[in-house]
């Protein structure tokens, strides 16, 4: 059975003619959220523990965005920088090239 792992990476008015990399820096990107329980504000990461035989990427896109290009690579899409540093993967698997990716863009509307 292949693993798939699916991203969602919003395209922003600042990303003109930007590469998959800068939204993917953004979206693995350390953020400050808040407890809905005890209100104190923590920071979360997001990291990937295992790569997948599969990656779906989603450009989601708005009208302010459509028309934006977005540069990414045919092959080899380098996905080592964003597995945790305790991942067994790392150990196992050779982590500088994913070749099974798809990018999908998808438009929302505001």
């Amino acid at each position: 059975m292949e693993q798939c792992i699916d991203l969602r990476l919003r395209i922003l008015p600042s990303d003109l003619n930007q590469n998959i990399y800068t939204l993917l820096n953004r979206y693995f990107a350390k953020s400050k959220v808040s407890c809905e329980n005890c209100y104190s504000i923590n920071e979360q990461c997001k990291e990937l523990w295992w790569l997948p035989d599969v990656l779906i990427i989603r450009l989601e896109r708005d009208s302010t965005t459509k028309h934006h290009q977005i540069e990414y690579p045919t092959s080899d899409l380098n996905l080592g920088q964003y597995l945790h540093p305790e991942s067994p993967f790392r150990a196992t698997k050779e982590i500088d090239s994913l070749s099974s990716f798809l990018f999908i863009s998808n438009f929302i509307n505001n």
